[in-house]
This record gives C-alpha cells, structure tokens and sequence, in this order.
C-alpha cells in the first residue's frame, strides 16, 4: 500500500482544487493506493470540505492538533500503516493516475526504499 499524505490548515480553497484535481484524473479509489490528508486547526471551511470526503474508500482523515507541519507530517506518518508513504502538498498536482501506479509498481517489484519522480512545472 502507498499512502500520500496531504498536511493542511486554512487552505480550503486549494483543497477544493485539489479534490477536483483527484477527481478530474480518475485519482481516488486507485489499488493500493489512498490519500491521508492531515487536518489541524484549520479556521476557514477545510473541515467541511473533508467531511465531504469521509465516504471515500480510498481516503483517511487524520484530525490532531499539532504544533508544526513537520509535527502534523510526523504525526501522519504514525496514524499510517503503509509500506510506503508519499507527501504531497495541497497546491501540488498529480499528472496522472498512471503515475502513481507506476511509483506503487516501482516500490513493489524492485524492493526500493525511495522512488524519485521530475516535477513538471
């Protein structure tokens, strides 16, 4: 399993983007594949647009204060319990679905510890 977590605070506009960016590209619900998007003390609408998520297989909401992003990736990354883990910024944008299997396909069949990708700007 690959999990790509997703760290947020007040940033809902973005992540209506982003939902609409997974949705537009076929991205949720892929095999092996989910989304643990990171929530903490958000003061703007985030909450609710994660709500709207919560019936999604393929997506985990983890709810904790934390006092940092690093602090909220760390405490990400110990809610999970994937084999491999990803991070993606919430302004950050997947290509397409056929990346993320190709880098699941890549961790798996090749035993890597890390799998580098270009970033198109």
């Amino acid at each position: 399993m690959l999990t790509i977590i997703v760290p947020l605070k007040n940033c809902a506009l973005e992540l209506e983007r982003f939902v609409t960016h997974l949705n537009d590209r076929a991205l949720l619900n892929l095999p092996n594949i989910q989304f643990l998007f990171k929530y903490s003390q958000s003061t703007d609408n985030t909450k609710e647009i994660l709500d709207r998520l919560r019936n999604e297989n393929s997506v985990l909401i983890c709810e904790k204060e934390d006092s940092s992003i690093f602090d909220g990736m760390n405490q990400a990354i110990k809610s999970c319990d994937s084999e491999y883990i990803c991070f993606l910024g919430v302004d950050d944008r997947v290509i397409d679905k056929d990346a993320l299997l190709a880098i699941h396909k890549q961790l798996s069949d090749q035993q890597c510890d890390l799998v580098a990708a270009p970033i198109v700007t």
